[in-house]
């Protein structure tokens, strides 16, 4: 427990400070550039937020609390949502004329195609520069030369398998070095009595997706090379998918990661995908599980040479509608 509980806190304070980005004396800087301090901005700012776990909401309030310290005239008001309804509740507002200030943000495509973001080029400075960042990610809120968000946390994605399930099998995390081994170990649990692969299939195929995307990377393409080209390719991912369902429980059809989590921490599962957000949706159930996680990156399929890791960005961005673009920046930057 007190492992896991080092690590989960750990990684709150990582997102908080990337969010917010810099020191105190930083702020001091940028308050000598713009001319005002701390007391002297007034702003109420509307933030779109991931709002569906604890953890989620726990780095809100920290980001939160650490703005009103710096800027005391400067409140915030979040707007908790789903991450599948963030854009949906960011398009309504911006075509009523009621922006929000900021969002945080996975992919910057639409919001910039509806010219709904503020380009942050102007607001840049040694502090906070393309340099500073995992280029991958800077990248990725970049369009047409145009930096669209900031970067705040890249996603690894990895798959975990129960270790407990695979020794009851006679099997190690080090034997799966091929999707033939990966049908092997999860046929063997579910004839032990357990699920030996499960996803989270339920609501709008967010979760869905991942495991989607996940092996097909593994396999050389991406679910979008629907091409003749890839046919083969994409033919195989489906039939490892076909495989494994035979292994998987049938309620996970209704599932979203609180039910998935709570049948590892049950340990139900043998495996499933996850990211860094292991430990704060695992921890909602229990920590029975820590001990008998293992990651593993999938193996690479019969059509490539090496597999690949999914790395998603989670990062914010300004709303070109905001009338409070100074204030937004310094929660941006503080």
């Amino acid at each position: 427990m007190k492992k896991g509980t080092t690590w989960f806190l750990a990684f709150l304070l990582i997102l908080a400070l990337a969010l917010t980005g810099c020191s105190k004396e930083s702020s001091k800087t940028e308050n000598a550039k713009t001319g005002s301090s701390g007391g002297e901005l007034k702003a109420n700012l509307r933030i779109l937020w991931p709002g569906t776990s604890e953890s989620e909401k726990n780095v809100a309030l920290k980001l939160q609390e650490k703005v009103k310290k710096e800027y005391p005239g400067i409140n915030i008001e979040y707007l908790f949502l789903n991450w599948t309804d963030i854009e949906k509740k960011m398009t309504v507002m911006v075509k009523s004329g009621d922006a929000p200030d900021l969002m945080l943000i996975q992919d910057v495509t639409n919001p910039v195609a509806m010219d709904a973001l503020e380009p942050l080029d102007s607001y840049l400075n040694d502090k906070v520069k393309k340099e500073n960042y995992i280029q991958a990610s800077w990248n990725s809120m970049n369009r047409n030369g145009k930096q669209y968000g900031i970067p705040g946390l890249a996603i690894i994605y990895s798959h975990v398998a129960n270790t407990e399930l695979l020794d009851q099998v006679g099997m190690k995390v080090e034997d799966l070095k091929t999707w033939e081994d990966v049908i092997k170990a999860s046929h063997a649990i579910k004839k032990a009595g357990k699920s030996g692969y499960a996803m989270a299939n339920g609501g709008e195929g967010r979760f869905t997706f991942r495991d989607f995307m996940m092996v097909s990377l593994s396999n050389g393409i991406t679910p979008d090379m629907v091409d003749d080209k890839h046919k083969k390719s994409y033919i195989e991912v489906l039939e490892l998918f076909k495989e494994l369902s035979e292994d998987m429980p049938k309620s996970q059809v209704t599932w979203l990661y609180p039910e998935l989590f709570k049948a590892w921490e049950a340990g139900d599962i043998g495996m499933m995908h996850t990211g860094n957000y292991f430990t704060p949706n695992l921890l909602a159930h229990g920590t029975k599980a820590m001990d008998r996680t293992k990651p593993f990156v999938f193996p690479a399929g019969p059509s490539a040479d090496q597999s690949q890791v999914m790395v998603g960005t989670v990062g914010i961005s300004m709303l070109k509608g905001s009338k409070n673009k100074e204030a937004a920046w310094k929660v941006i930057r503080n």
